[in-house]
């Protein structure tokens, strides 16, 4: 019983650290857009994707919003 919780646990373990490695190498895409300068009486919307999603996750939104 105990060898099997503790082989479990180790594969629990290295389940998530995979996961981790995959989020952190494609999470968050650099998105390629120019900054755009704002006067202070333009209005800002702030879109933020989910964690392990690329700025694409977003894009329908963006564009009907614009």
């Amino acid at each position: 019983m105990c060898k099997k919780l503790v082989r479990t646990l180790n594969d629990a373990m290295v389940k998530g650290v995979i996961l981790c490695v995959v989020l952190h190498l494609v999470g968050c895409a650099n998105s390629k857009t120019e900054a755009q300068l704002y006067q202070p009486d333009d209005e800002l919307v702030v879109l933020a994707h989910g964690l392990g999603r690329s700025d694409w996750a977003m894009w329908r939104l963006a564009q009907r919003l614009e």
